[in-house]
């Protein structure tokens, strides 16, 4: 079953698997990175986080992974605008909460692993919130496009931290505003009453 296909590529679903198959113009090349240190790296941390699926395979064409067992911040944040606002808050707190836990992980096993293992390309699509079914347990964020994935490319992370900061900062003040209207309503609500 096909998932996504743009000019780059074609993602499809085959036998518990992801298969993520490169059109001409897009491949993966050793002198770019893409290696067997770069699998293993990818892997040793998929193992020991749980944050990126396992690399079955790769070839110049075709990166094959296993499945992803969740859903993308971009679902679950536009289901989270059904819920009450103390709902979208608490919501909102555990998303930060987990990409801020992944980054951790990540400075810890670039630190303990003298590397640097960088995702290029982290967005709203590209993490999910894993269920119950991912091996790690649910709650945790999964980062999939892991040909965005690099490997002692860049020595000094920054702009793969930073990423959600200004989308984190909107939803914030979104919901900040929100509450503070509520709570205004229910104060005036009192003083009528009165």
């Amino acid at each position: 079953m096909i998932i996504k296909e743009d000019y780059r590529a074609r993602i499809e679903f085959v036998d518990g698997k992801i298969i993520k198959t490169f059109k001409e113009g897009s491949v993966l090349l050793e002198a770019d990175g893409f290696d067997d240190d770069w699998k293993t790296h990818i892997n040793n941390f998929a193992r020991l986080y749980g944050h990126f699926p396992k690399i079955i395979e790769f070839y110049k064409n075709k990166l094959v992974m296993e499945q992803v067992k969740g859903k993308s911040f971009t679902e679950l944040r536009k289901q989270s605008y059904k819920l009450s606002l103390e709902e979208q808050i608490e919501y909102f707190k555990q998303m930060q909460f987990c990409y801020y836990k992944f980054i951790c992980n990540l400075l810890e096993y670039n630190i303990k692993n003298k590397c640097s293992l960088v995702h290029n390309d982290l967005n709203y699509n590209n993490m999910y919130i894993s269920n119950e079914d991912w091996r790690h347990g649910a709650n945790m964020l999964l980062c999939i496009d892991l040909d965005a994935v690099k490997f002692n490319k860049s020595f000094v992370p920054n702009s793969f931290i930073n990423f959600p900061t200004q989308v984190f900062q909107a939803d914030a003040e979104s919901l900040e505003l929100q509450k503070n209207i509520q709570i205004q309503k229910e104060l005036k609500n009192r003083l009528n009453k009165k």
